[in-house]
């Protein structure tokens, strides 16, 4: 058995998983441990991953002004500054 490199429990030899805290490392030609990916850090950039396909899931128009895509809950297009461009953009009385 070895220890994992980053909470010190005992893996299996030559695994690439930690399964207690999620990290992940590569060896080396000599069988040391070469490159580490903490846990939190693969758990961080799942949950990135994942609100980025919720965001891009979200309905889309284009911006009043400038064409930019804009999707729902937007409260601004981000390249013209557009107020509320999702529903229109502002609403001028004359």
């Amino acid at each position: 058995m070895n220890r994992c490199p980053v909470c010190g429990k005992d893996i299996q030899i030559n695994t690439s998983k930690c399964y207690s805290c999620h990290s992940e490392f590569t060896y080396g030609k000599k069988g040391r441990i070469k490159f580490i990916k903490r846990g939190e850090e693969i758990i961080r950039e799942r949950e990135r991953k994942l609100n980025e396909a919720r965001y891009n899931s979200l309905p889309q128009k284009k911006c009043s002004v400038c064409g930019n895509v804009i999707r729902a809950g937007d409260y601004y297009c981000q390249l013209c500054g557009e107020d509320d461009a999702y529903n229109g953009g502002r609403q001028y009385n004359e």
